[in-house]
């Protein structure tokens, strides 16, 4: 996602870009149902879970679902799902800024405002949530800026390209998939429910 943002930003610079997440989001729905246990109704057919239940992508928005589960311990499955949406749409907005040199410096120099969305599918409403409440200290320190290759590139000897690989898996390692560790900033949170 982040070569494609980046690629669209390369021609011109819009002064906005919307991240926009589902507020109905299945896999949202399916990780938050995992975590609330016996405490969550049943909205997802059988077959549906089982698919979304062995699929990588839940993993993805588990720090989420717990984010929310931590702001919300007692809320009602609704309350949670809805949170952790939010969420969802927030940690990806740090994927952006945390991993993209490009849309990092236009973010901080001011000709590209990063914003975040929820679409509601059943009404088609978009709801704009603003700029990220952390977004200052999100653009601080700026990523590398490491370009990424494409098929129009030009070859590149196999011993140079076994290094680009390893420096990336250990950026990857590193930074925990560019996954900001938000869960213990209980005044972060805050802002980001707000």
């Amino acid at each position: 996602v982040i070569g494609s943002v980046e690629w669209a930003l390369s021609d011109r610079t819009p002064p906005v870009l919307i991240v926009v997440g589902n507020a109905r989001n299945d896999i949202v729905a399916t990780a938050v149902q995992h975590v609330m246990g016996g405490r969550a109704p049943h909205v997802l057919n059988e077959q549906l879970e089982k698919q979304l239940s062995d699929s990588s992508l839940l993993n993805l928005v588990m720090p989420a679902v717990h984010d929310a589960m931590q702001r919300r311990p007692r809320g009602t499955y609704e309350e949670v799902l809805a949170l952790a949406c939010e969420m969802n749409v927030w940690r990806t907005v740090e994927t952006l800024l945390a991993n993209s040199k490009a849309i990092n410096e236009s973010a901080a120099n001011g000709s590209l405002r990063v914003v975040g969305a929820l679409l509601d599918p059943s009404t088609g409403a978009v709801q704009l949530m603003g700029q990220h409440p952390s977004l200052a200290e999100l653009i601080k320190s700026t990523p590398s800026g490491d370009l990424v290759r494409t098929a129009d590139d030009a070859p590149v000897p196999a011993v140079e390209a076994a290094a680009m690989l390893y420096a990336g898996n250990s950026r990857y390692a590193s930074s925990k998939g560019g996954y900001n560790s938000i869960s213990g900033d209980d005044k972060l949170l805050c802002k980001l429910c707000e």
